[in-house]
C-alpha cells in the first residue's frame, strides 16, 4: 500500500467551483505614505537575489487591457500615493516581492493610460487619519462621534471649500472608471498581496496556462491547497501539512462555509496533539523519538502538543456560530477526529476531545490530570523497548 493510499481519506473535501468570498479593503489605519521605499536589501531578507521585472513579465500574461499583475496591485494602492511623486515614499515590498524598482514611474504609466487620475478634495481628506479630520470639525463646533466617512461628509459640508483647499493641498490618485474595473475584474491581486498562499506572479501563470477548466482565482487557490497538502503528507512533512489545513480552514472561514472550516480545524488540532512535525518519516530510533516526546510534550505547562491560543479562540468563535452547546460540540469533536488517521499520535480519540472542552473553559487540573496519563503510557512504552 502506498503512502498516498495510507493517507488519502484524509483529503475529502472536493474543490468547490463555486466559491467566492468579497474582497475586504485594507483598513483607514494602512498609511503606506509613512513608509520609506528603498533599494537597499534588508539584512534578514530570505534572498538577496531579486528577480528582474523585465524576466517577471517576459512569462506573465496581461489582461485584455495590458496591465500586468504588479500594475493591478498598483491599483489597488493608488488612493494612497500622493500624486506629488518628488516627495512620495514606497513601501519596500514594491522591489522585495515585486522587483519594481520605480514605482512611481508605474504610477504615471497608468496615469498616462488612463488608469487613474488625480482625486478631489474628499480624496484628500480621506487620506488623513482621524485625529486630523475630528480637530477640523471642532474648529467649526462640529460633533466629532461617528465613522470616518461621516466625519468627512459633515466636514465638507460644512466648513468652507477655500479654507479645506488650502489644509489640505496635496491631492492623492483615484481610479477612473477603467480602473475600477480592470482591478474588480482581477481582485486575486490584492488578495493574494495580503495572503500570501501563493505569489501574483504565480497566480498569473496558473490561471492563463494551467486552468483548463477556467477556474476562478480562489478555486485554483483550494487546488493549490490539496496539492500542497498531498506533498507534504508524501513527504513527512507534517508541520507544514497542518499549516496548508490551518490556510484551508481560514479559506473557508472567509466563505462563511462554517461547517467545512469546522472539520479542518478539527484537523488542525488533532496534528496540534499528535506531537508529529517535519521530516516524520526520516529514519528515527523509535526510542530515541520517545524520548523527544517525553522531553518536549510534557508536562502540560511545557508542552509543544498543545492548543495555541488562537486555535482556541477559532473553535469557540466556531461553536458560537454553528450554534453548537458544550454537549453539542463535544459529540461533533468525536466524530470528526475519530474520522482523521493520524501516523503517529500522543492521546486517545477520547482525550483529544476532553483536551480542547478543557482548553475552552480553562480547566488546567483536566489538562494536567491527561498529558500526566499520556506521559505515564508512554513512559511505559519506553520502558519495554
Amino acid at each position: 500500500m502506498s503512502l498516498f493510499d495510507t493517507f488519502k481519506k484524509l483529503f475529502h473535501h472536493p474543490i468547490d467551483n463555486t466559491s467566492a468570498a468579497e474582497q475586504t479593503p485594507p483598513p483607514d489605519n494602512d498609511s503606506p505614505v509613512k513608509i520609506t521605499f528603498s533599494l537597499e536589501a534588508p539584512a534578514d531578507s530570505p534572498s538577496p537575489d531579486i528577480v528582474p521585472l523585465s524576466v517577471r513579465l517576459k512569462k506573465a500574461v496581461p489582461t485584455k487591457r495590458g496591465l500586468y499583475p504588479h500594475e493591478i496591485l498598483m491599483l489597488d494602492y493608488a488612493h494612497t500615493y500622493s500624486t506629488d511623486l518628488s516627495h512620495q515614499h514606497f513601501q519596500g515590498f514594491w522591489y522585495y516581492e515585486y522587483s519594481v524598482e520605480h514605482p512611481g514611474e508605474v504610477l504615471k504609466s497608468l496615469e498616462q493610460r488612463g488608469f487613474i487620475q488625480p482625486g478631489n478634495l474628499r480624496s484628500a481628506i480621506q487620506n488623513q487619519t482621524l485625529p486630523i479630520i475630528k480637530n477640523e470639525l471642532r474648529a467649526i463646533g462640529q460633533k466629532v462621534s461617528g465613522k470616518k466617512a461621516d466625519l468627512i461628509d459633515r466636514l465638507l459640508s460644512n466648513a468652507s471649500p477655500e479654507e479645506l483647499e488650502k489644509k489640505f493641498p496635496v491631492r492623492f490618485y483615484e481610479l477612473t472608471e477603467s480602473g475600477i474595473q480592470e482591478l474588480t475584474e482581477n481582485q486575486y491581486v490584492p488578495y493574494l498581496h495580503r495572503h500570501k498562499y501563493m505569489s501574483i506572479w504565480e497566480m498569473n501563470d496558473r490561471m492563463n496556462h494551467k486552468n483548463p477548466h477556467h477556474f476562478s482565482y480562489r478555486d485554483l487557490i483550494w487546488q493549490f491547497f490539496n496539492e500542497e497538502s498531498l506533498k507534504h503528507i508524501n513527504e513527512g512533512e507534517m508541520g507544514l501539512y497542518r499549516c496548508t489545513r490551518l490556510d484551508m480552514y481560514e479559506f473557508l472561514f472567509e466563505e462563511k462555509k462554517y461547517e467545512q472550516a469546522f472539520n479542518f480545524l478539527c484537523e488542525v488540532i488533532a496534528y496540534n496533539l499528535s506531537g508529529m512535525d517535519n521530516n516524520e518519516f526520516s529514519d528515527i530510533d523509535e526510542r530515541f523519538r520517545l524520548e523527544l516526546m517525553l522531553k518536549y510534550d510534557f508536562p502540560y505547562r511545557q508542552s509543544n502538543a498543545k492548543l495555541p491560543p488562537a486555535i482556541k479562540q477559532w473553535m469557540a468563535n466556531l461553536q458560537g456560530r454553528l450554534g453548537l452547546s458544550d454537549e453539542g460540540l463535544r459529540e461533533r469533536l468525536l466524530q470528526q477526529f475519530e474520522s482523521i488517521s493520524l501516523y503517529r499520535h500522543i492521546f486517545t480519540t477520547a482525550e483529544c476531545v476532553d483536551i480542547v472542552m478543557a482548553e475552552l473553559n480553562d480547566d488546567t487540573d483536566i489538562l494536567n490530570t491527561i498529558y500526566h496519563k499520556a506521559e505515564a503510557r508512554l513512559h511505559t512504552r519506553l520502558n519495554s523497548i
